[in-house]
């Protein structure tokens, strides 16, 4: 359910894009939610001075990569959001930074929780610090993909075995994917990994930080279209990143100020873990 509303306060009129029934049975609404509009294309995005990105839904905030945390990413004015997935043993996308679910899961033993080796269903059997669900990337693109930008990290997943599998999902998931989605790719440029996601169609982003060396990187970022440097590097090698002449994120910035180092180095957008003190908020009741 979804209609177009727009909040006039006593200073200014704030549009909002939607109020959405989330339900997690699929049967009862579960919650209402009045969310400002995210950046409805990536060129928009680059358009705007800053842009701010969601990193895992805001992590310093909100239990990382559950619904929660990204519909309060939303809701909290972020227009584009950041995503790390992995890939069970029956083929289910899901929302996981990490190689085992042992951290979010607090359960410790290591790659006993392999979700390569695990079934959706044993995964659910788990939750995100005892508090969320684990969040498919369907059910992601269901609520936000056709409204924000999304950037969608594959993390541990079998890249080279998968990689068709999840750019037909995507292509299935958003309608205008060229224009809403991008890959997201640690720094292995030689890897082929980002050459197969622009192969496929996807704008991409190549993020590093500055003591994976910089000798290389003249050479060895022609698959990206974006780049992402870590946001207390040093000026002089910002300068070497910025050098190439491609838009550059900060990325992961877990305060206001480390935002804001990140801009003053040439930065044009912030991948932010602390939504709520890096964003500026776009509804009046977050001020």
């Amino acid at each position: 359910m979804a209609a177009r509303l727009y909040v006039t306060t006593e200073s200014d009129p704030v549009p909002v894009s939607t109020v959405r029934v989330k339900t997690e049975s699929g049967l009862i609404p579960g919650e209402f939610g009045l969310l400002a509009e995210g950046y409805p294309d990536i060129t928009t995005m680059f358009g705007e001075d800053p842009f701010y990105v969601a990193h895992r839904g805001g992590s310093a905030d909100w239990d990382e990569m559950t619904l929660r945390a990204y519909t309060n990413s939303v809701g909290w004015g972020a227009g584009a959001l950041e995503v790390s997935i992995a890939r069970t043993s029956d083929g289910v996308w899901f929302g996981l930074h990490d190689e085992y679910l042992d951290r979010t899961s607090q359960v410790g033993g290591g790659s006993t929780y392999d979700p390569r080796t695990m079934t959706w269903a044993q995964v659910q059997q788990q939750s995100v610090f005892g508090r969320h669900p684990y969040m498919r990337l369907e059910e992601l693109m269901e609520l936000y993909g056709e409204t924000h930008v999304i950037f969608v990290d594959p993390k541990y997943a079998n890249r080279v075995s998968y990689n068709a599998e999840l750019w037909s999902l995507l292509k299935t998931l958003v309608s205008e994917w060229q224009t809403r989605i991008v890959i997201k790719l640690y720094w292995g440029f030689n890897s082929g990994w980002g050459a197969n996601a622009k192969a496929a169609g996807f704008k991409t982003w190549g993020y590093l930080w500055d003591d994976d060396g910089l000798a290389t990187i003249s050479s060895n970022h022609s698959n990206f279209d974006y780049l992402g440097f870590n946001y207390d590097a040093s000026p002089g090698d910002w300068d070497t990143v910025l050098a190439l002449g491609k838009p550059v994120i900060g990325h992961v910035c877990p305060d206001l100020s480390a935002a804001e180092s990140a801009l003053s180095k040439g930065a044009v957008g912030v991948m932010a873990a602390a939504v709520k003190s890096i964003v500026p908020p776009k509804l009046p009741w977050n001020n």
